[in-house]
């Protein structure tokens, strides 16, 4: 049989392969969803058949990349996948140098301070986190993802990237607000932020919670957000002001270092 020609050959070497992209398929769609689900609904989603996503999950499950609940028969994403993402954002120097900003922000202003970054167009992801010492204080899961439009962070970075008026009502319909908020509420505090430097969610995206956010855009990198999370009630007007322009002014700070 004829040896292939060299170009032809590598042209072949280049094709992706379907079983990994089919893998790969499935861990972003359990990157994405909030609850587990199982077989059909994760074959639907990636358009597999229910067959295929099977043997994938059970693949994925004994290698720690997919987390089964026997009790409920759906899937979550694993452990091991967290710890890939974690050792592939440990290596990014905007966070290097965010982590301690966040720290002591967090200490001095006894809050638990978050940066985002925008995923899979439609979600927010927690990219890193620090919390204060205080004995009662808010826990956030790094990875854990939000609707791209949800809270303060969402608000914030709508302001920076000013997308089109249908867009940002599409994403505002997309969260389940915890407390109402009505659509001209929540423009109005997008304005806000574009007149303030920071955006703040009091009770709608977490009820109990108020959050801060200002959104920036490190050099080379898309656009990102930092927050600081209170309780509700803890701070005066004057101290949440005060954080707000603490944050903001880190932010600008962050933006301004070299990629």
């Amino acid at each position: 049989m004829p040896a292939s020609p060299p170009d032809q050959a590598a042209s072949a070497d280049l094709r992706p392969s379907p079983a990994v992209a089919h893998a790969a398929a499935i861990l972003r769609h359990l990157g994405r969803i909030e609850t587990a689900e199982g077989v059909t609904a994760i074959a639907r989603a990636t358009g597999l058949s229910p067959s295929s996503a099977f043997a994938i999950l059970k693949t994925l499950s004994s290698e720690g990349l997919a987390r089964f609940d026997p009790a409920t028969k759906r899937y979550a994403l694993g452990p091991a996948a967290l710890e890939l993402a974690a050792r592939a954002l440990g290596r990014d120097p905007l966070l290097r140098r965010a982590q301690p900003v966040m720290e002591r922000l967090a200490q001095a202003h006894d809050a638990a301070v978050g940066l985002w970054r925008q995923v899979d167009g439609d979600r927010l992801m927690l990219l890193a986190l620090a919390e204060s010492g205080g004995a009662t204080r808010i826990h956030m899961a790094v990875g854990q993802r939000q609707p791209l439009a949800a809270g303060a962070a969402g608000r914030a970075l709508l302001a920076m990237t000013n997308p089109p008026a249908d867009r940002v009502r599409a994403g505002f319909d997309a969260v389940r607000w915890q407390s109402p908020i009505d659509f001209e509420t929540y423009l109005a505090g997008i304005e806000d932020a574009r007149r303030l430097g920071h955006a703040t969610d009091r009770d709608h995206a977490f009820r109990g919670i108020t959050t801060i956010a200002t959104a920036f855009a490190p050099p080379g990198q898309p656009v990102h957000v930092l927050s600081a999370s209170t309780f509700t009630g803890q701070k005066d007007e004057a101290a949440q002001s005060a954080l707000g322009g603490a944050i903001a002014a880190e932010a600008r700070a962050l933006s301004a270092l070299p990629g």
